[in-house]
């Protein structure tokens, strides 16, 4: 399986810095393994967080054999809290209602 790429969401979007991995290749004949990856918030407008409805579901490019698709997994309920806790407290350290691309 390939993991082609991560794309991000209305509340998170990828660190310049730390760039998500991409086409990367997953056997699945060892140990399981974790991908980490590093986001910044999207949006830091009000509404980003009151109207999310799947802001924490980072979509996942994958290639399984000949199928080539997006996997999209639902977070549980601890997951999301804890996605708009950091997007709250992110754009409160920014000190910006603006987009919050590119900024720690």
């Amino acid at each position: 399986m390939e993991l082609n790429g991560i794309r991000g969401t209305t509340l998170l979007t990828e660190d310049p810095e730390q760039p998500w991995p991409r086409n990367l290749s997953i056997a699945g004949t060892g140990s399981a393994s974790v991908v980490e990856v590093s986001v910044l918030p999207a949006r830091c407008d009000p509404h980003a967080i009151a109207e999310d409805k799947a802001g924490t579901r980072l979509p996942v490019d994958i290639t399984a054999g000949e199928w080539s698709g997006q996997l999209l997994l639902k977070p549980d309920e601890e997951f999301t809290r804890s996605v708009y806790a950091f997007v709250t407290a992110a754009c409160a350290k920014a000190g910006s209602t603006e987009s919050a691309d590119r900024r720690k």
